[in-house]
């Protein structure tokens, strides 16, 4: 009898918020080698975030709050576990991995043969954007320039 290794995430799509990484993921979704599953983010490998050292960080980590952060390994594998053996790449997108101390080194413990993309965007167009977001989910409740200031002291 023989057995077939589990198929593991080997593309890891990390971004800032607000910088494309939804987009990438949904066109890569669409490609044939291809296999993402419908949990978007697991961020499995940036558990260190909910004690991250800086104020600044703390803070943002209310736009993940309503997140489903995978916490066991088995969890993780499961969310995978439809990728077809032939998958060129099998992918994970959690931008929280781009504010984690741990997740680089995490990452390449857990398949050291992975390939991680980092989605940047213009700082200014990303504020807004993250801004505007923040307004529409109720967190943020100042114009644009007071949340700016309030983040320059929060640092």
């Amino acid at each position: 009898m023989s057995s077939i290794a589990p198929v593991i995430p080997n593309l890891f799509i990390v971004g800032a918020m607000k910088a494309g990484t939804t987009s990438a993921y949904l066109s890569l979704a669409g490609s044939t080698d291809v296999y993402v599953s419908s949990h978007k983010e697991p961020h499995f490998f940036s558990a260190d975030l909910h004690a991250h050292p800086h104020t600044w960080m703390r803070r943002t980590l209310h736009n993940f709050q309503n997140t489903d952060f995978v916490e066991s390994l088995d969890q993780y594998m499961k969310i995978f576990s439809d990728a077809p053996v032939n998958a060129r790449y099998v992918i994970d997108a959690s931008t929280s991995y781009l504010y984690s101390q741990d997740a680089a080194r995490l990452i390449h413990e857990f398949n050291p043969n992975s390939k991680i993309v980092i989605l940047l965007r213009d700082p200014i167009n990303r504020a807004w954007s993250e801004y505007n977001m923040n307004r529409m989910i109720g967190v943020e409740y100042h114009g644009f320039l007071s949340a700016l200031k309030r983040e320059q002291r929060a640092v």
